[in-house]
């Protein structure tokens, strides 16, 4: 699962740092930003980062039936998952990158947002934005289920190392679901105000939560490796922060490793 995030983060930042060159370059020169292709940019790299806010619900699916249920995830469910989370985004981003019956909002960063007048365009977005609020709250109560099952199925069987790593896992599990959503929540409410009283925030504002936003996309993968005892050892030896790992040593040296999808 991390690497897969990595991987999902790394594209994330990629989008990110192309459209902020893009801007930036037609900010600082005397050409004329084309509006399109800015606000296009900046609707890729919206909706990739509403992936990564999605995607930990689909891992913590599959751990729930391959650790709980012992059995592979029903390709039904997964499909039924995907259009869940991202059925509506689709259905936005569709019209909007290709240019069906459009218009034009402000918008702070680009001069104007692409909206489009199909049918039930602001209908399909407000519900995208409780989705948006919905998904991590059900990831993170299946992994929730997920480590409490676990521990009262190994509680007997199981040494207290494992019940550690178990503790470890979740916490993990549930950085990773919760933690971009909460840093990416302040914009949420935000866009939910701006929907609502049809105006636009200051420059001032935009720029803290656009720094928290990216601040919980710099820091959710590091936190979710930090609280695994065996990764966070591993991080301590090559920051050479030796001070720290006195008190980081493994039970009998060895590490346990469980059936578990991380």
């Amino acid at each position: 699962m991390i690497m897969v995030m990595c991987i999902e983060y790394v594209a994330v930042n990629i989008s990110h740092i192309s459209y902020s060159c893009y801007y930036l370059y037609y900010f600082n020169s005397d050409k004329e930003i084309n509006v399109n292709v800015c606000s296009k940019f900046q609707i890729l790299d919206t909706d990739l980062n509403q992936v990564i806010i999605m995607s930990p619900i689909f891992f913590n699916i599959i751990r729930f039936n391959n650790v709980i249920l012992q059995k592979s995830t029903n390709i039904i469910i997964f499909f039924i998952t995907f259009i869940i989370c991202f059925g509506c985004l689709l259905y936005l981003t569709i019209p909007q990158l290709l240019e069906i019956d459009i218009y034009y909002i402000p918008k702070f960063g680009c001069p104007y947002e692409i909206y489009s007048n199909i049918p039930y365009f602001l209908t399909i977005q407000t519900v995208n934005f409780f989705l948006l609020i919905f998904i991590p709250i059900m990831a993170f109560i299946i992994n929730y289920i997920i480590y409490k099952l676990v521990v009262r199925k190994k509680k007997q069987i199981t040494v207290r190392e494992n019940e550690i790593e178990n503790r470890n896992l979740f916490r993990s599990i549930t950085i990773q679901s919760l933690f971009p959503f909460g840093c990416q929540l302040p914009g949420i409410i935000l866009i939910i105000y701006q929907l609502i009283k049809h105006k636009s925030s200051s420059s001032l504002i935009d720029t803290i939560i656009v720094f928290i936003y990216h601040f919980g996309q710099a820091y959710c993968i590091f936190l979710a490796l930090f609280v695994i005892k065996e990764f966070r050892i591993m991080m301590l030896k090559d920051f050479g922060i030796y001070l720290l790992l006195k008190n980081q040593t493994f039970p009998n040296n060895k590490i346990t490793i469980t059936k578990t999808i991380l």
